[in-house]
């Protein structure tokens, strides 16, 4: 049977190098990104379609903008909503924000803010994708067979038919889920790779930034310390691996709470589920 394994392993390996699946995957993502980009290069014109997911992405796009133009980083509400019963305030975390932030200064500075927030509302899903391509890469490089990744992919395949996850990658949505599948992917890579100190503080500082974006990481922060703890009674010396990871964790959080919420208030602002 191994010899069996070990030759189609060998055969999926002759298929091509590596450089030219990666041309492959990023040609596609650039091709489409730049199909759509159009919609994007024609916008105020009526005669565009233009359009983002839903209103939750409108939504995060004008806090982001009230931000570049100066607005309040702790202000989360949203004027001219919910009328006639005032604005609503958005439960979003910061984080997504300083990254869309960071790439509209790639975009170019003759475009208005708006049209410059959609060309990164454009491509920001697709830069995701990619990045959960490469953190999947060095997951599956720590020591699995190529039948193993073909068998992966094919899971991966059957949970997005099952959970829709494809729709947090489409162009224009730019949702703090695809940000967290790329940390859960990040956290399967760290988990899988060779047990160091940067490893583990690399690992508390994903967790620690994914708690930070939702307490949706909670379940798989449990799942990643259950890991960690198995490993560690089978192999004590690697018992140091959930001590750091924790620290990393801990102050990451603190450094959240205090990018969100004024320094007076930490300990009186009420806060809820950031999904």
């Amino acid at each position: 049977m191994s010899d069996f394994l070990g030759k189609i392993d060998d055969f999926i390996a002759a298929l091509g190098s590596r450089f030219w699946i990666w041309f492959s995957v990023l040609s596609f993502l650039l091709i489409y990104g730049l199909i759509h980009q159009t919609n994007v290069m024609g916008w105020p014109s009526p005669d565009v379609s233009l359009r983002t997911v839903d209103s939750d992405v409108y939504i995060r796009m004008t806090k982001v903008r009230e931000l570049i133009q100066g607005g309040s980083l702790y202000d989360h509400t949203v004027a001219a909503t919910n009328a006639p019963y005032g604005g609503i305030s958005t439960p979003w975390t910061r984080p997504l924000d300083f990254i869309l932030i960071a790439l509209y200064q790639f975009s170019p500075s003759d475009f208005s803010i708006e049209k410059r927030l959609l060309l990164v509302a454009n491509w920001y899903p697709l830069m995701i994708v990619s990045m959960i391509i490469l953190m999947l890469t060095k997951a599956a490089e720590t020591g699995f067979k190529s039948v193993q990744k073909l068998g992966l992919i094919i899971l991966c395949f059957i949970a997005d038919i099952l959970f829709n996850a494809h729709n947090y990658f489409m162009v224009g949505n730019v949702d703090h889920h695809s940000l967290q599948a790329l940390l859960w992917c990040t956290t399967i890579w760290l988990l899988l790779s060779k047990p160091s100190h940067p490893s583990a503080l690399t690992l508390g500082a994903t967790l620690g930034l994914w708690f930070w974006i939702s307490p949706e990481a909670l379940p798989f922060i449990f799942m990643a310390y259950g890991i960690l703890g198995v490993k560690a009674i089978l192999n004590p010396a690697q018992s140091y691996m959930p001590t750091l990871t924790s620290i990393a964790v801990t102050l990451t959080t603190c450094v959240g709470l205090f990018v969100e919420y004024p320094p007076d208030k930490i300990l009186s602002t009420l806060a809820y589920d950031t999904n």
